[in-house]
């Protein structure tokens, strides 16, 4: 479920597997931000990222942790930039790291 007013979104969530997230959303002109909270049975997570927008390209920062019941815990971070091609197409790059494995992409995606 979820609601907007303005530039700003929240919304709840809850499902079968007792599941609970809490989202908030908000974005002002070329810089929009969101902030997420999961709580499962055996983890916890939260995560933040920031977009900025300059013309045609998109600059978004992430970070996410996950703390499981059993003490072991993950972070990530992660940095991607798009860029409108036109005509439906995108291009995507990104690095992202999840505790210490580094990984990169690069591609071209398509809107039909």
């Amino acid at each position: 479920m979820t609601f907007a007013a303005g530039g700003m979104t929240v919304g709840f969530g809850h499902d079968s597997n007792d599941t609970n997230s809490i989202g908030l959303g908000y974005s002002m002109g070329e810089v929009a931000t969101n902030v997420l909270y999961v709580k499962a049975d055996a983890a916890t997570g939260m995560g933040a990222d920031v977009s900025y927008t300059m013309g045609a390209s998109t600059l978004t920062l992430a970070y996410a942790n996950r703390d499981m019941d059993t003490g072991s815990d993950q972070d990530a971070m992660g940095l991607h930039v798009a860029h409108d091609l036109g005509g439906g197409a995108t291009l995507n790059a990104g690095f992202g790291q999840v505790d210490d494995a580094n990984k990169a992409s690069m591609g071209i995606s398509f809107k039909f």
